[in-house]
């Protein structure tokens, strides 16, 4: 696997440490893939959040930065 910006993105977004992952090159697939989970987890939660925060107070300018902050926490 290439060793780019998005792997090591995915590994953060994991709770890897990028220098101790980087020593054991049988994990990086592994991590890769649980970082690229709880990336879309998040994306997708905070689009339905926003989508939900639109539909419920009717186009509100705080909608998306609430939506945002859900999807982060």
């Amino acid at each position: 696997m290439n060793d780019g910006r998005l792997q090591r993105f995915f590994w953060i977004c994991a709770g890897t440490p990028v220098e101790i992952i980087e020593k054991y090159p049988t994990e990086h697939a592994k991590y890769f893939g649980i970082g690229a989970t709880i990336f879309f987890t998040a994306l997708f939660a905070a689009l339905s959040g926003g989508y939900a925060l639109y539909f419920v107070f009717a186009g509100a300018p705080f909608d998306w930065f609430a939506s945002i902050l859900f999807g982060i926490f």
